[in-house]
């Protein structure tokens, strides 16, 4: 039996965590140097770089600042990576709600209304 040891190889990282250090790379600095700059330990970064989710929220816009680049980008990469996930069909429900989105404010709000009444009577009858 062969076991690996060390860390995964950077194309086994999840893809948020190879985004940023594909970000840090493209911006010619190290760990060190990323750390450093946002005030956390080196062996933050590299667990960052090892990550499907983006660091704390209050780290991200000295993360952005040091790499170069916007705070939504940070924050876009999750989404997509999220969006574009391997997932079967969405189901007719998250349809109806995606719909619901393309009304006007007040007729969403009507659905919300009425959603909300349907869900406490189906936890009352529970």
């Amino acid at each position: 039996m062969i076991r690996h040891m060390g860390r995964p190889a950077k194309s086994d990282a999840p893809a948020y965590g190879k985004f940023l250090a594909d970000l840090r790379t493209a911006s010619g600095l190290s760990q060190q140097q990323v750390a450093e700059a946002v005030g956390v330990r080196q062996s933050t970064v590299a667990t960052w770089e090892r990550s499907p989710r983006p660091p704390k929220g209050d780290l991200l816009p000295g993360l952005a600042k040091v790499l170069g680049v916007d705070l939504q980008t940070l924050i876009q990469c999750d989404e997509l990576k999220t969006m574009t996930a391997k997932r079967g069909p969405i189901s007719r429900f998250e349809k109806l709600v995606e719909e619901a989105t393309k009304l006007p404010r007040r007729r969403q709000q009507r659905i919300v209304d009425t959603l909300e009444a349907l869900i406490a009577q189906e936890a009352k009858a529970s």
